[in-house]
């Protein structure tokens, strides 16, 4: 007589689970794929993709977009969907019809649209898809991509030359804007909440999202001395304060 196998079936919806570069799970095998970040949510909806693109090809997107989610910050997965999706629909446009691969001429149609100045931000999905092998993208279109050079982003020739107007404050901004802060809460004119969200960013420069995510105990006293402690922000598989600055005093100014 067998003995009975008493072994539990494989969860399903466990095979089919991955994992962010977060941590967060996701089921590869669903049309739209959800996340949080500290900067606002991440969505990626492949079935607007099949409005324009052959199922097969579809698949293959799905495919290189989980090895991003994987490995790659979210926020620049999202980047990197929206720029392919972009390109995806000027490839329908040009072949008129669901396409099944892009070539060349498409990349220059999208580049050509006005985002030549995006294709950093293109590129990662076609290093993916190349390293996986994937169907759909030709290897002329690849090699035209190598070759594709933009002009630097100048966002932060601002900052470099100290601008006046895109720049950051010179010192002397600096005092006006403090005087400016201390006239403005003496008089009334500023709650003690604005006042003290102007202070915290002028001191500390943080990002928003940095602020967003403090707590009352990233605040802490020891005796006469206090500190306080910097969420860290943008990091590549760190999740929401899943790191600090160390710990910093904070003094009376």
């Amino acid at each position: 007589m067998s003995t009975p196998n008493n072994t539990p079936a494989p969860d399903k919806k466990k095979q089919n689970q991955s994992f962010a570069s977060d941590g967060t799970p996701f089921d590869s095998r669903s049309d739209i794929w959800k996340f949080r970040t500290l900067s606002g949510a991440v969505t990626l909806d492949f079935g607007l993709l099949e409005e324009n693109a052959t199922s097969t090809f579809v698949l293959d997107a799905k495919a290189a977009m989980k090895v991003l989610v994987e490995t790659r910050n979210l926020l620049s997965v999202r980047a990197a969907y929206l720029q392919f999706r972009k390109l995806i629909v000027v490839a329908h446009q040009r072949q008129d019809m669901l396409i099944a691969h892009i070539d060349p001429e498409d990349v220059a149609s999208w580049c050509a649209s006005g985002n030549a100045a995006y294709i950093g931000q293109l590129r990662p999905v076609f290093e993916i898809w190349k390293t996986l092998q994937l169907k759909g993208i030709e290897q002329e279109t690849l090699e035209f991509i190598d070759k594709i050079r933009t002009l630097t982003s100048g966002d932060k020739e601002g900052v470099r030359t100290w601008n006046p107007d895109t720049g950051a404050y010179r010192p002397a901004e600096d005092a006006a804007l403090k005087t400016a802060l201390d006239a403005g809460f003496n008089d009334g004119s500023i709650s003690l909440y604005d006042y003290a969200l102007a202070r915290t960013f002028r001191g500390f420069g943080l990002r928003p999202v940095q602020l967003a995510s403090m707590k009352i105990g990233d605040i802490r006293r020891s005796g006469e001395r206090v500190e306080v402690r910097i969420p860290l922000a943008k990091r590549r598989g760190m999740s929401e304060r899943g790191g600090f600055l160390p710990w910093k005093p904070i003094t009376q100014g």
